[in-house]
């Protein structure tokens, strides 16, 4: 389906964007972090780890954190630094 036919709350297809445009996800080049997916509504983290494939969510992290994560020249060394002593829960 063309974008411009696609409803407004949906994605076209081939779109990589969730139907929430406040979900983003992104795959880290790291020997820690495998992916992660940051939901800027509820300010929450979703990380996938590489060691054991388990899954975190992390509350209160900030839009500039979650930016900073993505472009930090290490995903693992700024997962330890800004993010590792927020709330977390275990997902999987």
């Amino acid at each position: 389906m063309p974008d411009y036919l696609a409803p407004p709350d949906l994605p076209a297809a081939g779109n990589e964007k969730s139907a929430d445009q406040d979900i983003d996800e992104a795959e880290f080049s790291s020997s820690n972090l495998a992916g992660g997916r940051y939901d800027a509504k509820k300010g929450e983290l979703t990380l996938t780890f590489v060691r054991d494939g388990r899954q975190y969510r992390y509350s209160g992290v900030t839009p500039e954190a979650w930016e900073n994560l993505k472009l930090s020249g290490s995903a693992g060394k700024f997962f330890r630094d800004e993010i590792m002593g927020l709330p977390t829960e275990r997902l999987s």
